[in-house]
Order: C-alpha cells, then structure tokens, then sequence
C-alpha cells in the first residue's frame, strides 16, 4: 500500500492539469521521431532501476493492471497526458487506427494545426507556432540569464 502512496504522490507531483482535464505530464519526456512524446518515470530503488512509460504507471496504479495482449489509447490525444480517465485498453491494431484516424492534424506535443499556429519554415516544412515560441522563450530566458552573469563578471572586475 506505501508503495502505492509513494507512487501515486510521485506521478501528481509532476503534472499541470491542463484543458480538458488532461495531467499533462511535466517529469522527463522520451522523444520519439513519430508519435509524439512520452513522460517516461523511474520504478524501483532510487527511482531509477527501470524506466517506464507514466501513463501506464498512473493507469496502474489508479486503475489497476492494463489487460494481457492490450496497450493504452489516449483518448483525449496527448501522449503526455496521464489522467486514467483518458486512457482506455486496446488492441495494436485498434491504436494504430485511432492514431490514423484522429480527426485533426498535430504537431508532436499535441496542438492542432491551424492557420494561426502554422507556418511554414524556410525548408518548406510545416511547422507549430506554438511549439516554436516555447523553445525560443526557453532558450533565450537560458541564454540572457548566462549572458547577464557574463557581463556583471566583467563589469565588476
């Protein structure tokens, strides 16, 4: 039962309630090239002896064991998104359907492309505004923090 608790107080911890309902997973993310992302949490000792899949955890752990032969859809689809109540069993073949047929097209963190949040880069490739303005802000929020740091060295010397 503790480890239960523990585990449950861990996979709460790292997410953001975002629209829909959706938990929004914040913990470390696995990449793929095609599909989208993954919130990836360690089990065992130290957290780190086996890494899994955190929508699966949290469908075990406030569900309980995902069926024998089945993998979980999400249904609201956001791969980063670990509310049990989004999640349903099913088969291979059924996800791979649901994937094809989602509806609207996204980028891979799950915003849907109009032509507000679309633009077209200089390869010719489409691309998400959104996800483009949040890699920016993180990178020069990095950049000027180290930038300022540089400055003040050597103003102060």
């Amino acid at each position: 039962m503790r480890k239960t608790r523990d585990m449950r107080t861990r996979l709460l911890s790292k997410i953001n309630i975002g629209p829909g309902d959706c938990w929004t997973w914040t913990g470390y993310r696995h990449k793929k090239k095609y599909g989208g992302d993954y919130g990836i949490i360690g089990i065992g000792p130290r957290h780190n002896h086996c890494l899994r899949r955190a929508h699966v955890v949290s469908y075990e752990v406030f569900v309980g064991q995902v069926p024998s032969g089945l993998e979980l859809h999400h249904i609201c689809q956001n791969t980063l998104c670990i509310n049990p109540e989004h999640l349903v069993p099913v088969s291979h073949a059924e996800n791979m359907r649901h994937r094809k047929d989602s509806g609207l097209p996204k980028c891979r963190h799950g915003h849907i492309y109009t032509e507000e949040t679309t633009y077209i880069n200089s390869r010719g490739r489409r691309e998400c505004r959104l996800c483009r303005d949040e890699s920016h802000e993180k990178y020069y929020s990095k950049y000027c923090a180290t930038i300022g740091r540089t400055r003040r060295k050597t103003i102060n010397e």
